[in-house]
């Protein structure tokens, strides 16, 4: 005997072996195609496992019936065509492997699909009908291309990724008709999956399509060097051809905000380019473009290339000019204002309504100020109607966060103001998902209106608003106007609205000193300090303050830490040691006392922001999730709430809407200290009446901070979010 055997029959015992275990068939089966048998069969078993249960049942729903008719397609469906392959006197042996091969795929793929949540388990049914249907044509050399373009992508997938069909004349079309399904399916990713297959035959058509409601995407991709970038280039289409242009120019981002007058011909570029160079002009060109916009776009007519039109309104606002007054603060009005003092009432208006995040309260005071003083008669109206209203909301809600709304509404006709706050208050559940601004702005401006009459209007709009949505079945706005309505009236002490009982947030006039307490029993606060003078100096208070019988004082290297002696409630405190903001020290000191505190089980359940507010947004980088009260001493803090309420939903907020000062800040923490160290609870609304009474008459206007019980906005979204939790 040889010592090895012939391949053939080497082969031969492979498939007896294979065959042994394989499920047995009522038919002939040629002996080259057993192996692709056994290989499905095995594929079938491994499928019928995808519900947790290695059986030969499909088990994914609570109904038997759905649960029935799923086993029948993923075993007898599936063994019928499996032997109508096998039988077929038409299909010759190669198509043949190659179906069974395919089947095996489509169920590989419709797993994948499954796990991964882009397909149901009820769909097999109709995926396994839809296979049989793309056989039947293939097998007959009949087009499959109609057939995909009813499938949806993913199952038009489960079947590409086979060689199922890898012979049909159509498969090109059928594959070009499933990633036009995806695209339409997903518009979001319309131009990554051009870029991935820039050579579809439908990419010309979609560029040219885009380019009138993407111009900005469309710009990107004309620069990139690639395949779809070259094909934008080299585009016949007059609008593509203009943004191509201008992706190649070094100044084409400056250009592209007038795309829309552009392509119009109501602009050349050359006008443009005359204004690039000089810093006023050319901001006096993007706000008249945008006034020009705005009344296009009340009268239901989007220009190209809005959004980035805005955007460079805000990128010229804050850079030229918003961070130039910030930055000279602590100057006369006359050195501070002085690059502002060209600009019209309009121009100044979208220097305000840009720049809502940057600007500080000062100059926010001085540029409000100014646009009066720049208007023949300082009316309200005819400004709003000299921007064509554009952004009035945001105008509106700024004014009140700044305590000028007041001001701006004595400055209109009475019905015009009582018109404008009754559309301020409409459609809030515009957006979707966790878009909130505009109920949180309504909710902030609510709280700062001391005019009676224009609150009730508010107030009466808003139920309006209500029961509309109710109406309308209008689930969002059913619940935006149902909160806004109990917040705003809360606000009213004499209403007696309990938030805890009816919205499910926490206490709104009363914190608990066991609230506070860590597993420990202790409250802690920690305290942000940064390295200018005044951070210096507030920090040697501190010392002062605490330094004495009832407390120890605990010095470090980079910080300080003072414990309360013999108090009902162990109370300690944190402090970083400013260093000099030149080095970087204070900000140091933070990292490595935040560390220290972490590593020694210190949770911060108040935390204390000293400082200017520009240093703000490093104190809110470093912020605790564990802090319950958060107070804020900086100038135009309480503008900050909503980056604060990312990380803390549920803490109580304290901050000033204008200008901060020392005594006050210093005050709300040391009473507030006092109170919780001796073991009693803080009731909001007699410790802010005992605040008052201890400030000093200093020039400053308390009335600028903002209790907890008054944060409306801050209610509102912590208010929003339990009723989704709920829902």
């Amino acid at each position: 005997m040889k010592p090895f055997l012939p391949y053939t029959l080497l082969f031969l015992l492979l498939i007896c072996c294979h065959h042994s275990f394989a499920k047995p068939y009522d038919y002939p089966v040629a002996l080259s195609r057993q192996y692709a048998h056994y290989k499905l069969d095995k594929i079938q078993q491994r499928f019928l496992a995808i519900d947790g249960k290695a059986d030969s049942l499909l088990t994914g729903f609570y109904s038997d019936e759905i649960n029935r008719q799923l086993t029948y397609c993923a075993t007898v469906h599936l063994d019928s065509l499996q032997k109508e392959i096998e039988l077929d006197s038409l299909v010759d042996n190669n198509r043949k492997l190659g179906y069974l091969r395919g089947l095996g795929e489509m169920l590989d793929n419709f797993s994948s699909a499954y796990k991964s949540r882009k397909i149901r388990l009820s769909a097999f049914p109709e995926v396994v009908r839809s296979w049989e249907e793309a056989y039947t044509l293939d097998k007959n050399n009949q087009s499959i291309e109609s057939l995909f373009g009813r499938l949806g992508s993913v199952t038009g997938n489960i079947f590409l990724k086979s060689v199922a069909f890898a012979n049909n004349p159509t498969l090109a079309k059928a594959k070009s008709r499933v990633l036009l399904t995806y695209i339409n399916e997903h518009p979001g990713k319309l131009w990554q999956t051009l870029n991935s297959n820039p050579d579809a035959p439908f990419v010309d058509s979609l560029i040219a399509v885009k380019a009138k409601t993407e111009p900005e995407k469309l710009y990107n991709y004309a620069q990139a060097n690639n395949r779809l970038g070259k094909r934008i280039q080299q585009h016949k289409d007059p609008l593509v051809r203009l943004v191509s242009t201008l992706s190649a120019d070094n100044s084409g981002r400056l250009y592209f905000p007038f795309l829309g007058l552009l392509s119009e011909g109501k602009i050349t570029l050359d006008e443009i380019k005359k204004q690039v160079a000089d810093t006023l002009g050319y901001y006096r060109l993007l706000v008249s473009t945008q006034i020009t916009y705005a009344s296009r776009m009340a009268k239901g007519d989007t220009p190209m290339a809005a959004k980035t039109l805005r955007e460079m309104i805000h990128t010229k606002a804050v850079f030229p000019f918003v961070n130039s007054i910030n930055g000279l603060h602590e100057m006369p009005a006359n050195v501070r204002f002085k690059k502002v003092e060209k600009l019209t009432a309009q121009e100044l208006y979208y220097i305000l309504v840009s720049s809502e995040a940057e600007i500080y309260t000062s100059s926010y005071i001085g540029v409000y100020n100014r646009i009066w003083q720049r208007m023949g008669v300082p009316d309200a109206d005819s400004l709003l109607a000299s921007v064509s209203n554009d952004h009035y909301k945001k105008f509106l809600t700024m004014a009140a966060n700044y305590n000028v709304l007041d001001d701006f509404l004595g400055r209109m006709n009475k019905d015009h103001a009582i018109a404008l706050m009754t559309n301020f208050v409409d459609n809030l559940d515009n957006g979707n998902g966790d878009d909130l601004e505009d109920a949180v702005d309504v909710a902030n401006s609510y709280a700062s209106i001391t005019n009676d009459t224009i609150k009730k209007l508010m107030l009466d709009q808003i139920a309006a608003n209500y029961f509309k949505a109710v109406a309308d079945s209008n689930e969002r706005g059913t619940t935006i106007y149902h909160l806004e309505k109990m917040i705003l009236e809360s606000s009213d002490t004499a209403n007696h609205i309990n938030l805890t009982d009816s919205l499910g947030v926490l206490p709104v006039y009363d914190v608990a000193n066991n609230y506070l307490k860590d597993s420990l029993g202790r409250i802690v606060l920690q305290m942000y300090f940064y390295g200018d003078g005044i951070g210096r100096g507030s920090f040697n208070q501190l010392n002062r303050m605490y330094s004495n019988k009832n407390w120890k004082r605990t010095p470090g290297p980079e910080w300080v830490q003072f414990t309360s002696l013999n108090t009902v409630t162990p109370f300690i405190i944190f402090a970083n040691k400013p260093g000099f903001e030149e080095k970087n020290e204070d900000l140091l000191s933070q990292e490595h006392l935040n560390k220290w505190m972490t590593q020694n089980g210190y949770a911060p359940a108040i935390t204390v922001h000293r400082g200017h507010s520009y240093y703000l947004n490093e104190t809110i980088r470093q912020l605790s999730p564990s802090s319950k009260i958060i107070i804020l001493g900086s100038c135009g803090a309480y503008h900050s709430l909503r980056d604060i309420l990312e990380i803390c939903p549920d803490a109580y907020l304290i901050g000033s809407k204008q200008t901060g000062f020392g005594a006050a800040n210093v005050l709300i923490f040391s009473v507030m200290t006092e109170e919780l160290k001796n073991g009693r609870d803080i009731n909001w609304i007699t410790y802010w009446k005992l605040l008052q009474k201890k400030i000093p008459k200093t020039g400053y206007d308390f009335n600028d901070y903002i209790p907890p019980y008054k944060n409306l906005g801050a209610l509102f979204i912590n208010a929003y979010h339990k009723a989704r939790d709920r829902e």
